[in-house]
């Protein structure tokens, strides 16, 4: 392969995840407008799109550690500034503590060590997706119970972050549905699948470390 078409093998992925990033600032600018159903549609497909990279990367073995940063920038663009605005602006100053907590939130855990089959504290899209779902429908997220799922994602309990240890290969590969069907799907069907999505996440929020040790210890035991 030539030394362009090397760099266009990287630029493929590079280019979804920046437009995740510029969803990302547009669901931002409509939380702003107070457009939440615009706002929460765009988190999702920018969810979508964090996925969609990640997968074309893989296909093109496009992986590099340029990429990963400008993905994990992203992410935090989209998963804690964007729904600590919606929150703020769609709930006013009863929210404004656990929005500055979830941004605050996302910085901490740039630094703190990412394993290849775990994630050190509760994935950050937990408090993001408890406060997305409800601007398109489906059950609302009590402040305490959204601040409570902030807080864990910086305690250092390890939760799962592969399809080995989440125990569902078949789910861990249809896990970019539910977001792109949210962003474009009408109601009623997006408020039921907001629901289920609200509560898959609080059932991981509380589960999460029991469903990794368990099924490293399957590991475990299968290894030896």
């Amino acid at each position: 392969m030539s030394a362009s078409g090397g760099t266009r093998r990287y630029l493929i992925p590079d280019i979804i995840t920046l437009t995740a990033l510029a969803t990302s600032f547009e669901s931002i600018i409509s939380a702003a407008k107070l457009d939440f159903e615009l706002s929460s549609r765009l988190f999702f497909l920018a969810l979508f799109l964090d996925y969609l990279d990640g997968a074309v990367a893989r296909l093109l073995n496009a992986k590099s550690s340029h990429g990963e940063m400008l993905d994990r920038f992203t992410d935090r663009i989209n998963q804690c500034v964007a729904p600590a605005i919606l929150l703020s602006m769609r709930y006013g100053s009863i929210a404004q503590i656990p929005s500055i907590l979830l941004i605050i939130a996302g910085a901490i855990r740039i630094s703190m060590p990412k394993g290849e089959r775990y994630f050190n504290g509760a994935p950050i899209f937990i408090p993001a997706l408890l406060i997305e779902t409800p601007a398109l429908g489906g059950i609302d997220i009590p402040i305490p119970l959204i601040l409570l799922s902030i807080v864990m994602t910086v305690i250092p309990l390890r939760y799962p972050r592969s399809k080995e240890t989440a125990g569902s290969g078949f789910l861990w590969n249809l896990r970019f549905l539910p977001p792109l069907l949210i962003a474009i799907a009408p109601h009623p069907f997006v408020d039921v699948v907001c629901t289920i999505v609200a509560v898959l996440s609080l059932i991981l929020l509380f589960t999460g470390p029991f469903i990794y040790k368990n099924r490293e210890v399957k590991g475990k035991e299968r290894f030896y």
